[in-house]
């Protein structure tokens, strides 16, 4: 168990002694979050997802950046799921969403 000792996993970033719970309600979902298969630029209205997603028409998502400066997140909205992977937004993205791959 990690307290805030400098690792890099999840919750890492916040001191041990301001965690908490989360306690979530609703459906059972096959993924509740994935990266992108590759970048979303700005104007493009889908999302190709590394894992299988079961996403709703109608459904708000969250799209997160790469570095630490909240502009880049954006809140969409889902229009469709052509297959599992490819999620179409009812409106175009407003900033470029990049999708790398780093090998060491």
């Amino acid at each position: 168990h990690d307290h805030g000792g400098g690792g890099t996993g999840p919750g890492t970033q916040a001191p041990w002694n301001v965690r908490g719970t989360l306690d979530i309600h609703g459906i059972v979902r096959k993924r509740t979050w994935t990266f992108l298969a590759k970048s979303s630029l700005a104007g493009s209205n889908v999302l190709h997802t590394t894992e299988d997603v079961d996403f709703a028409a109608g459904e708000r998502l969250i799209v997160t950046t790469a570095d630490r400066h909240m502009w880049g997140v954006e809140e969409v909205t889902v229009a469709s799921l052509p297959d599992p992977r490819t999620v179409v937004l009812t409106a175009p993205l407003e900033r470029d969403h990049v999708s790398e791959t780093y090998t060491g």
